[in-house]
């Protein structure tokens, strides 16, 4: 049975093949997969910075993908770039044929179901992202500092240390190997800037690279 992804563009959501994406991801010299891209904005400028770049947004909220997703499938002229498009689906149900696509895999302040995935972890998120990634795709993970409570604060070195520590195996299991946890400015996302109140946030980032190993059996729905 073909594999079915839902595309959205503004208000329109339109189920089409997995084998398209591909195809239309084939053409560009590297594949940058956000999860959980909240209203689209960040990979929509990611995409526009890098006409070389295939960008795939996929958050479980559609509407939040309208505005940004119609001004993507807009001629050029009126700010329109074909090489980013927008799926709806949660982390925990990614869609059949999307498995070792993306050269980047980025998740930036991530919340409720997702946040509680990546920081749990919940094999049932942390799993379908890992199988997103070729062998050696990069991962980036940023979290706000206040979404972490787990006694001293995650600023001082020692905390972040020990998110490492923890989060390192449930990763391994899941293809992902965490390479590094430091505090540092986020990148520029509505909910990101909304969180520094219009300055960069304080930040967790988590990187890591898909190893691909502990994926084996392990399939996305």
């Amino acid at each position: 049975m073909e594999a079915i992804v839902e595309l959205v563009r503004g208000k329109v959501r339109t189920p089409v093949p997995a084998a398209h994406v591909r195809e239309a991801a084939s053409k560009f010299r590297e594949v940058v997969i956000d999860v959980g891209t909240g209203d689209g904005r960040w990979a929509y400028r990611m995409a526009r910075a890098h006409p070389d770049r295939f960008c795939l947004g996929i958050d479980a909220n559609a509407a939040g993908l309208r505005d940004v997703s119609f001004r993507a499938g807009r001629k050029p002229s009126r700010g329109g770039v074909s090489n980013v498009w927008f799926i709806r689906a949660a982390a925990e149900t990614l869609p059949a044929g999307l498995e070792r696509l993306a050269d980047h895999i980025t998740i930036f302040y991530p919340w409720r179901r997702l946040l509680d995935g990546i920081l749990k972890p919940d094999p049932a998120v942390i799993h379908p992202i890992g199988l997103l990634g070729k062998h050696g795709a990069q991962v980036l993970i940023c979290i706000n500092e206040s979404a972490l409570h787990a006694g001293s604060r995650p600023a001082d070195p020692g905390a972040c240390a020990a998110v490492l520590a923890r989060l390192r195996p449930p990763y391994a299991e899941a293809g992902i190997v965490l390479t590094s946890c430091r505090i540092a400015s986020g990148p520029g996302t509505t909910w990101g800037d909304r969180v520094g109140q219009g300055r960069p946030a304080s930040s967790v980032v988590v990187t890591g690279v898909v190893r691909g190993e502990g994926c084996a059996g392990y399939t996305v729905t």
